[in-house]
């Protein structure tokens, strides 16, 4: 699992508002039911791991604007395992995530910062991670593509959205990618090689 303890900045996001002018089809599938039990308080504030690790900077780099522009997927219910056609984007400048579900004037779109993911689960995390019905509508080589994202807009209710990328590797860029817009940019820049000595 991926974990992040960046400051929680204040969203005008309304899911419930979203919600409401949404069809029936889409409304419920954006914003997932809290299954399993989230992490703990403590273990939401851990050092965050390195995910995404099968992804190395060029991977990214090329991966980046595919993400910027937004990308195809799936989306999935957790509590029935439907599907719908959906697209993510990240938007670097905004450090914020925004998922589109459905199309036209039924499509419903959701949008967090990235400070508020509390984490990513993939399959590599345990099948416990996921409701038992997503998973039986799954092909074996869907699983390695599958990845749910927890977020809390306030700290306290966190939402969840699934979803299934193109493949394993496109989402260990994306991962990674998240991953590398909560780093600090003093921390971020501490780590670019120096050309002294050279």
């Amino acid at each position: 699992a991926w974990c992040c303890n960046a400051d929680v900045e204040d969203s005008t996001l309304s899911l419930s508002t979203q919600r409401a002018v949404a069809s029936d089809e889409y409304a419920d599938v954006p914003t997932m039911p809290p299954y399993p039990t989230l992490l703990s308080a403590a273990d939401s504030h851990a050092a965050a791991p390195a995910v995404g690790a099968g992804a190395d900077a060029k991977q990214v780099e090329a991966f980046a604007p595919s993400a910027a522009r937004g990308r195809s997927c799936v989306c999935l219910t957790e509590g029935t395992g439907a599907r719908a056609d959906a697209t993510y984007r990240v938007e670097p400048a905004a450090a914020q995530v925004v998922v589109r579900v459905g199309e036209g004037s039924g499509a419903v779109e959701t949008s967090f910062p990235v400070a508020t993911i509390e984490d990513i689960y993939q399959i590599s995390d345990g099948d416990d991670c996921f409701a038992p019905p997503l998973l039986a509508g799954l092909v074996p080589a869907e699983r390695e593509r599958l990845f749910v994202i927890v977020w809390s807009l306030d700290g306290v209710d966190s939402q969840r959205v699934c979803l299934l990328e193109r493949s394993a590797a496109d989402r260990d860029c994306l991962l990674e990618m998240l991953r590398c817009l909560t780093i600090p940019e003093s921390e971020a820049e501490a780590d670019v090689p120096s050309d002294e000595g050279k």
